[in-house]
């Protein structure tokens, strides 16, 4: 039995110990086993955490465990197993199971144990080795759920789980059955006023074409197919959020008064189009900020899609239909240049903190732990135990092994640096450091000085369910979207940020299930442009106050002072760290790909340092 490994990554952070001020008495169970057969005995049952941090997670820094303030147990399920070996695949789980009650802390005798001790328990009588699960007791946002009941306090023999390999557990989906309807309905608003936009230029232009005023049809046409995203005869998908529609309508009116102020004699053409964009969907501010005119949504609930399907901005994807009888703007399963979008349904909350063991049980025929002193390690009880069958005279059994996490962890920092050159996008045009006081100044944040591109999410691709012992199974792949950055040193809601230079801004923490062995995996890096307008892959726009996403691919790999070889790049109860630079934007998408397409415009080249845990340098280029 592998125990719970200890190892630091990036200089000073490290899984180390839980720090606790108080603690609670022993738990009673009444009746806790209704599936076991043959002869049972009522014991003390007592399990150990183990000196151990939990791997963090950007939910919240409380349910993280930041501070290594252990937050409790629960969901626990405890299944007995009569074996003379180590628990195997196909291993049968015949006896029943047992619901324990949840806890928030050590009992009060145990805490330098960091143990927690039930009385009452019935085990069968043969028990040699036990099978635990449990999760933290605060999870907001993250998500891991078993293909057993966990709530149900009397399992015999959950349903269909006959044995260990029946037993699995998945990322839990924002849309678990989302398709294009779903986008639709959550999007409805956002699209019409793009149909509406469409139809206003339409109009004026045929008032331009009856009037023979072909400058401003001309002008028009243009501003249409812009609009549509035409490239030569074809039409392309782009990122169809309401920030990204709310950039391209507001690009079209402020073109439609630079034009009124340059040639006043098309007054009547251009005050048409903008009167058109204001009536219904959108408002005008009567200030200028930096000689142009914002808009906003006339109807908040139209602001905050996709958000509001809990999806990133680059989630979902327009698309104008050019066939006879449509014609119109519609949300589209995209593929651009051979890349595609990922469905929506492959959209999962990051792993929750979850525990699992499996371990030999030690017995003794009396009682101990009641003696035990606060300052007693779990090496010093275990001393007072012996490893072996549970018997009908055993009044007090304990986990051999401390229980271990079963997820990894993934913590992530950037900067954007080019060796002191330049920033450039796909045009070669040279892309200034955001000025975020004048992004504050237009939309009314409160974003650092200085600090550069904020990162607002992170993509991990190639998820997969896994099964009892955490290990990926055959299921499809999932693409966990972890959309409450924030900076691990700090308070919740503080930003993270990729700053120019050779440093890098800080840590983020995103809880993941171990990866496939030896395969690589892709991730996405989510910016909000808070900087100057730039192109990206394909031409793609990155309007200010748009957000784009930078892909790299991270490979596996070993370090041989960890125990085994690490072959996957995320591992159960290890730490992944990319340090990732951006050399330019020219790799930059406004659409989220689907991180399994094979062909995708690598924003990441990668410079992989071991450490113990995984440790990789990356830049974005």
């Amino acid at each position: 039995m592998r125990k719970f490994l200890k190892y630091a990554y990036v200089g000073a952070i490290a899984l180390t110990g839980f720090g606790l001020a108080s603690c609670s008495s022993d738990e009673d169970i009444d009746n806790p086993n209704g599936g076991a057969t043959g002869e049972t005995v009522k014991t003390a049952f007592t399990l150990s955490i183990g000196s151990v941090k939990s791997p963090a997670t950007k939910q919240t820094r409380d349910e993280a465990q930041v501070d290594q303030a252990f937050n409790g147990m629960t969901d626990i399920q405890l299944f007995p197993v009569a074996t003379t070996t180590t628990i195997g695949d196909a291993t049968s789980l015949e006896l029943g199971s047992i619901r324990l009650a949840d806890f928030d802390e050590y009992t009060s005798n145990l805490t330098g144990a960091q143990a927690k001790k039930y009385t009452n328990v019935i085990i069968p009588v043969g028990t040699t080795d036990f099978l635990l699960y449990g999760s933290s007791k605060t999870a907001t946002n993250g998500g891991l759920t078993p293909n057993y009941d966990p709530a149900t306090q009397v399992v015999s023999s959950p349903s269909g789980i006959d044995n260990t390999e029946d037993i699995k557990f998945k990322l839990d989906s924002y849309n678990p059955s989302g398709d294009l309807s779903t986008v639709t309905t959550a999007g409805s608003g956002v699209l019409a006023a793009l149909n509406a936009v469409n139809t206003t230029l339409e109009t004026v232009i045929g008032t331009a074409t009856t009037d023979g005023n072909t400058t401003i049809k001309g002008i028009l046409e243009t501003a249409r197919d812009n609009m549509r995203y035409k490239d030569g005869d074809t039409y392309k998908a782009f990122a169809g959020s309401s920030a990204s529609i709310l950039a391209m309508v507001e690009d079209l009116y402020n073109s439609m008064i630079t034009l009124k102020s340059t040639y006043p004699g098309l007054a009547t053409y251009t005050d048409a189009v903008c009167d058109g964009i204001t009536a219904t969907y959108f408002d005008v501010t009567a200030d200028l900020v930096q000689g142009e005119y914002r808009l906003s949504w006339h109807n908040d609930a139209n602001s905050t899609f996709p958000a509001n399907i809990n999806l990133p901005d680059g989630g979902v994807a327009v698309q104008w239909d050019d066939a006879v009888g449509e014609k119109k703007f519609k949300f589209v399963n995209a593929v651009i240049d051979g890349m595609v979008t990922s469905p929506i349904a492959r959209f999962v909350k990051p792993a929750k903190i979850y525990y699992t063991i499996n371990t030999k049980g030690m017995v003794r025929n009396s009682a101990y732990l009641d003696q035990v002193l606060t300052s007693d390690t779990w090496t010093t009880v275990k001393g007072n135990y012996e490893e072996g069958p549970v018997k009908a005279t055993t009044r007090s059994i304990i986990l051999k092994d401390q229980i271990q996490y079963a997820v990894a962890r993934f913590d992530l920092c950037a900067r954007v640096y080019n060796g002191g050159e330049s920033i450039l996008d796909k045009n070669n045009a040279i892309i200034p450091e955001p000025n975020n006081d004048v992004y504050n100044s237009i939309f009314g944040t409160g974003y650092a000085s200085g600090s550069g591109y904020p990162i607002t999410g992170v993509l991990v691709g190639g998820q997969k369910d896994v099964d009892w012992k955490f290990t990926p199974t055959t299921s499809d792949e999932y693409t966990i979207y972890d959309k409450a950055v924030q900076d691990n040193a700090t308070d919740a809601g503080s930003t993270i940020y990729a700053p120019r230079g050779e440093s890098y801004g800080k840590l983020n923490t995103t809880l993941v299930l171990q990866s496939v062995d030896a395969t690589d995996v892709m991730i996405a890096v989510e910016f909000l442009n808070t900087g100057d307008d730039f192109y990206g892959v394909g031409g793609q726009l990155i309007a200010k106050g748009t957000k784009f996403y930078l892909v790299g691919r991270l490979k596996p790999g070993t370090y041989d002072s960890n125990p085994g070889s690490l072959t996957s790049v995320f591992k159960q109860d290890y730490v992944t760290t990319a340090n990732v630079t951006v050399k330019t934007l020219a790799n930059a998408y406004n659409i989220v790909p689907d991180l399994r397409t094979p062909k995708l415009e690598l924003g990441i080249s990668v410079d992989l340092v071991w450490r113990p845990g995984i440790n990789f340098s990356i830049n974005l280029q």
